[in-house]
C-alpha cells in the first residue's frame, strides 16, 4: 500500500557548498606537502585531514558535521594563500603580489557569497516541516500513537506551541528511534504490535531508516506498510527538494476505545 517513497542521496552535505569543498581538500594537500619545509603548514594540514578521516569513515553524517571543519578550512587557506602570494613575490621580485593576489581573490568569493546568499533569502526549507505539523494539528486526534522525527517533538507535545495551537498536546507523538528501541514505548505502548501506530510523518531520511536498519524498526516498516499516504508537502532547499509525507496506517482490527 505504500507508494512513492524516495531514497536518500549519500554524501548530500558535500554539494551544499562548492568552493568550501575544493578549499577544504586543496589547502590541506598544499600546506601537507609544504608542511616538509614549514612544520606548521604541516601540523594545520594534518588537523584538517584527521577530520576528514572522521567524516569519510562510513556511517551516518548529517550536513552540521560540516561546521568543526569550516575554521580548519579558513586557518588552511589563509596559510596557503600567504605561502603562495610569498613565493610569487620572491620569484618576480614584486612586492605588491602578496596584496594583489588578495585583491584577487575577494573579487572571486565575494560575488559568490553574494550569489549563494540570495538563496538564504528567497527558500524556505522548513517550510514543509511547518505545514506537515500544522496538518497533524488540525486533522490528527490527540491520543492517536503518531511516529515523528525529531523537530516535531517540542511543537507537538509542548502546550501552546504552533503544533498544538489553543487545543491539547499529543502525547502519544514520538520520534521512531525512541519507538523502536526504548523499551516503554515499544513494548509498552504499542505492545510490540504495529497495529497500535496511527500515523507516521516521515521524511526521506526517516523512511530511509525504517526501511533499511532492520531490527526493532522493523515494526515501523510493518505499520509503513500497511498505511496511505494522505498527503506529502516539499519546500526546496538549495538544489534539492524537501519532501514530508504523513501516512495514516489501516489498522488490521478495530482497537478497544480507552
Amino acid at each position: 500500500m505504500r507508494e512513492g517513497v524516495p531514497t536518500v542521496t549519500e554524501f548530500a552535505w558535500t554539494h551544499g557548498d562548492f568552493l568550501l569543498m575544493v578549499l577544504s581538500i586543496a589547502a590541506p594537500i598544499y600546506n601537507l606537502i609544504a608542511g616538509w619545509w614549514n612544520r606548521k603548514q604541516l601540523l594545520l594540514s594534518l588537523f584538517a585531514i584527521s577530520y576528514w578521516i572522521l567524516l569519510i569513515r562510513g556511517g551516518v553524517v548529517l550536513s552540521f558535521y560540516i561546521i568543526p571543519m569550516i575554521p580548519l578550512v579558513a586557518i588552511n587557506a589563509i596559510i596557503a594563500f600567504t605561502s603562495i602570494a610569498t613565493w610569487l613575490g620572491k620569484l618576480v621580485r614584486f612586492g605588491l603580489v602578496p596584496a594583489l593576489l588578495i585583491f584577487a581573490i575577494i573579487g572571486v568569493i565575494v560575488p559568490y557569497d553574494l550569489q549563494h546568499a540570495e538563496i538564504a533569502f528567497t527558500q524556505h526549507p522548513t517550510s514543509a516541516q511547518t505545514d506537515a505539523m500544522v496538518w497533524v494539528r488540525n486533522n490528527v486526534p490527540h491520543n492517536d500513537v503518531i511516529v515523528i522525527n525529531s523537530y516535531l517533538y517540542m511543537d507537538l507535545r509542548q502546550p501552546d506551541s504552533e503544533g498544538v495551537g489553543d487545543g491539547a498536546t499529543f502525547p502519544n507523538a514520538h520520534i521512531y528511534w525512541n519507538i523502536a528501541y526504548d523499551p516503554e514505548l515499544y513494548t509498552g505502548l504499542l505492545q510490540g504490535n504495529w497495529d497500535r501506530i496511527d500515523y507516521i510523518v516521515a521524511d526521506s531520511e526517516m523512511l530511509h531508516d525504517i526501511q533499511t536498519v532492520g531490527g526493532p524498526m522493523l515494526l515501523i516498516d510493518k505499520a509503513l506498510q500497511h498505511s496511505i499516504l494522505r498527503i506529502e508537502f516539499q519546500a526546496n532547499d538549495n538544489d534539492s527538494q524537501i519532501a514530508i509525507y504523513i501516512y495514516q496506517v489501516m489498522h488490521a482490527q478495530a482497537l478497544p476505545t480507552v
